[in-house]
């Protein structure tokens, strides 16, 4: 176990773990309270906010993709983490003073989009860890690691919530672009600039996008959007369908974040044994039975046993997902992280459509069904996506 493990007392982990770690954070920071700040500090209107969120969340994923391949053909990737954690640190300086819709608009338009780059950018620094000729602990690097990312989710909103009611959202985002600083500085100071060729394998051109990567991105886009739609609808399935207190809610999500975190460090560990293709169907297949379970649910004390499945599905999705999409192009870690984590936005932009427009003219259950049937799709798509093949005359397999 110690020799296993002992990529843990490397300075590019530790540094790379208080990063992400203050990214969970400061990501948690961002998310919950963004319409808040929107609706009652800017006095946005529904629509403008609306065109806000929308505009951001696509602006991050053109910013990520441009910043994913660029990382991919310099010869370091250290001063691109550097310019994006920069980005991060100048945009919420400019949120925690402006309160112009138009600035703020910039700025989360063409300056913090950019700063989205910092997780994958973090991610594909990871590769740069000595696991000592066995690449089968790499998984385990990437699990360890999203769970510290994990933490600081589960440790930031009750940060944030202090921060906002003690000192309002000036506090808060100022706060964040203190933590986008650290990370400026600590990656500045502690990480090598480590010179490597990148040139990509013959026959292969940096840009190709496989058949095995479209039919991936677009299974996690449906499973994310799925996820998103949990997201958005167990508050309200819990309070109002089932008629439970508030406090129901809260103890669901902890419940499930708390089991999420060592499944992550477990799926990693699992990987060199099973791989990250069955890892991912297991959690695929998980979310599947979690939404069927919750829409036959007509006690919400048997809503407590189905956070197993959901947080199964989740840390293997969101855990294990990482090595999955590094080993489809190991040469381009940049392109492929960033891709794994644009089919996040996209599912929850997507999710948020989509859940609008079911409440519109069905009840919170009904969201399930379709929840669901959305996660069957992406099982569906993930089989596709590993599925040995011949086209052409040309075999084009991949393993399962």
């Amino acid at each position: 176990m110690g020799k296993t493990l002992s990529f843990m007392r490397q300075r590019l982990f530790l540094v790379l773990s208080v990063s992400l770690l203050l990214i969970g954070i400061s990501t948690s920071f961002y998310t919950p309270y963004i319409s808040m700040f929107g609706l009652q500090e800017v006095g946005m209107s529904p629509m403008a906010l609306g065109v806000f969120l929308s505009v951001s969340t696509v602006g991050g994923i053109v910013a990520s993709t441009i910043v994913g391949r660029v990382s991919d053909k310099v010869q370091s990737r250290k001063p691109v983490l550097m310019c994006v954690a920069a980005a991060g640190m100048a945009g919420y300086a400019v949120f925690a003073f402006s309160r112009a819709y138009f600035v703020l608009l910039f700025a989360a338009l063409f300056v913090i989009s950019f700063s989205r780059s910092t997780f994958p950018q973090l991610f594909a620094y990871a590769s740069g860890i000595d696991v000592h000729g066995r690449e089968e602990n790499r998984a385990l690097v990437n699990g360890i690691l999203r769970a510290i990312f994990a933490i600081g989710w589960v440790v930031g909103p009750t940060i944030g919530a202090f921060v906002l009611e003690a000192s309002g959202f000036t506090a808060l985002y100022l706060a964040m672009a203190g933590m986008f600083a650290a990370i400026l500085a600590v990656t500045g100071l502690f990480v090598k600039d480590r010179r490597t060729d990148r040139a990509a394998p013959k026959g292969k051109p940096a840009t190709m996008l496989s058949r095995k990567m479209v039919l991936s991105a677009a299974a996690f886009c449906i499973i994310y959007l799925a996820t998103s739609l949990n997201g958005y609808a167990l508050p309200l399935f819990v309070t109002e369908t089932l008629g439970a207190d508030r406090k129901q809610v809260g103890l669901l999500l902890g419940l499930a974040a708390a089991i999420e975190i060592p499944l992550m460090i477990f799926g990693g560990y699992l990987v060199r044994h099973i791989g990250t293709s069955r890892l991912i169907k297991i959690g695929f297949a998980s979310y599947v039975a979690y939404t069927v379970s919750v829409l036959v649910a007509r006690d919400p004390l048997l809503l407590y046993p189905m956070q197993v499945l959901n947080a199964l599905a989740i840390s293997q999705i969101m855990g294990t997902g990482i090595s999955y999409f590094q080993e489809m192009a190991p040469d381009r870690p940049g392109t492929t992280i960033t891709l794994f984590n644009n089919t996040t936005a996209v599912g929850n932009v997507l999710g948020g459509m989509v859940f609008g427009a079911i409440i519109s003219f069905f009840d919170y259950r009904f969201v399930y069904l379709v929840c669901a049937l959305f996660a069957a799709l992406a099982v569906l798509l993930l089989h596709l996506a590993n599925a040995r093949y011949v086209a052409k005359g040309r075999d084009a397999s991949v393993d399962t």
